[in-house]
């Protein structure tokens, strides 16, 4: 049988630190969960059981994006398949200049777009989500525009991250 040891370190109440070893045997947690997800979807096969989720992410920490311009980030989608994404950015503004950010998320057909306004020196978080059906390898785009047409009026981009999330289904119908 084979097994897995993990470790694990806790700090003593005098500040050492204590180890503690669990092992546990792998072939049999692995049985067991796949067995349990096969009946909780009501199958008694467990190769028929769903595929479980995949996510690929990327990001950036900081880019400069300067007056009236635009910057794509992008992510690879390796595979085909449904996915539900979501993006996050926070523009920041170093100026008194009052400049307006608007980034859109797409993917295939369908995107998502969010505007903020940056009032002088300061900073907002942006949020995109979109869920697309690709017929094999695909790219998803953040594209996100400084609409100032002042000169020398610089906007930062930080903290972008884009996940993708492979799933076994979706659904995207207007709410009501």
């Amino acid at each position: 049988m084979e097994t897995t040891t993990i470790a694990d370190s806790s700090q003593t109440a005098n500040g050492g630190h204590r180890k503690r070893r669990f092992v546990m045997p792998v072939a049999g947690a692995v049985l067991a969960a796949a067995s349990a997800s096969a009946i909780a979807l009501g199958t008694s096969n467990p190769a028929q059981a769903a595929a479980p989720p995949e996510v690929f992410a990327g990001f950036k920490n900081s880019h400069r994006l300067g007056s009236n311009s635009q910057h794509t980030f992008s992510l690879a989608l390796p595979t085909a398949g449904a996915y539900a994404i979501t993006a996050k950015v926070q523009p920041r503004s170093n100026t008194a200049t009052r400049v307006d950010v608007m980034c859109r998320l797409k993917a295939g057909s369908n995107f998502d777009e969010t505007r903020v306004t940056l009032e002088g020196f300061s900073m907002q978080s942006i949020s995109n989500a979109v869920v697309t059906q690709t017929t094999g390898p695909s790219t998803v785009t953040l594209t996100c525009f400084n609409a100032s047409t002042v000169t020398n009026v610089d906007t930062f981009l930080d903290f972008t991250k884009i996940v993708a999330t492979r799933v076994n289904s979706r659904s995207d119908v207007p709410l009501s």
